[in-house]
């Protein structure tokens, strides 16, 4: 949820799953940043679960753990802040969905307020690392092994527990960048650019596939989804669906 007036003040709600009726509502702060003055900010925090607990990056300087039962604030960790103007915290195009990522005990948030990806003990909120990007990250797509794949205009592999990267993958160039939030599956990332989908390795970060949307298909690239044996991209005027083939090998598809 989000206040307006007079000034930003976020919170979360539990709701009943049986009759919508509130069981808590509970208030994160209040951001002294430019008010709204007539604008209908449009966002999109998502919130995450993990043990018991819910855990929301506000993209207003702070990151806050609360008991799922009563609410109650467990921690909250607050962070320098770069505060978007009213117009981009509402442009889709400047602003990832970007809920915390809960595994093994740690938190790995990227607020869209702020350059850095952030490393925080889930039970304490003891910041852990910070590591920050040459260029724009819009999605976490989740940790796997002792990997956090994080993408945007490139994707990059980070150490979960040093922050450091390990590998990245990418084009400097605009017309390469990434375009949409891939997936992971087992050892392979699958990750698409305007006009390519890419199949790459997760240890290495080399592309062991390269499947061209653009020219085969005439289709961009866009959300990757993967359920069973299907790949489902959805684009911004498509969505596409491909079977996909047991590994056969250790560089097979």
């Amino acid at each position: 949820l989000l206040r307006t007036d007079p000034q930003l003040e976020p919170a979360v709600a539990c709701l009943s799953a049986v009759d919508g009726s509130v069981l808590w509502r509970r208030s994160i702060g209040q951001a002294l940043v430019e008010p709204l003055e007539g604008f209908v900010e449009l966002g999109h925090q998502l919130l995450s679960v993990c043990d018991n607990r819910v855990y929301c990056s506000t993209d207003l300087g702070v990151i806050a753990a609360l008991d799922a039962g009563t609410g109650i604030v467990r921690w909250a960790v607050t962070y320098p802040s770069t505060p978007l103007t009213v117009l981009s915290r509402s442009e889709e195009a400047s602003n990832g969905l970007l809920p915390p990522v809960c595994s093994d005990g740690r938190l790995f948030v990227k607020p869209n307020d702020s350059a850095e990806l952030m490393a925080i003990d889930a039970a304490s909120g003891t910041p852990l690392w910070r590591q920050r990007f040459p260029s724009r990250v819009v999605h976490l797509l989740g940790a796997s092994g002792s990997d956090l794949i994080v993408s945007g205009d490139q994707l990059w592999a980070v150490d979960v527990d040093t922050g450091g990267i390990r590998w990245r993958f990418g084009s400097d160039d605009p017309a390469g960048f990434g375009d949409g939030r891939g997936a992971i599956a087992a050892d392979r990332v699958f990750w698409t650019t305007h006009d390519d989908l890419y199949v790459i390795d997760r240890r290495t970060g080399r592309a062991v596939r390269r499947y061209p949307l653009r020219e085969l298909l005439g289709i961009s690239g866009g959300h990757i989804i993967i359920s069973q044996d299907r790949l489902i991209i959805a684009g911004r005027d498509h969505i596409t669906a491909f079977g996909l083939s047991p590994v056969t090998g250790t560089d097979g598809e």
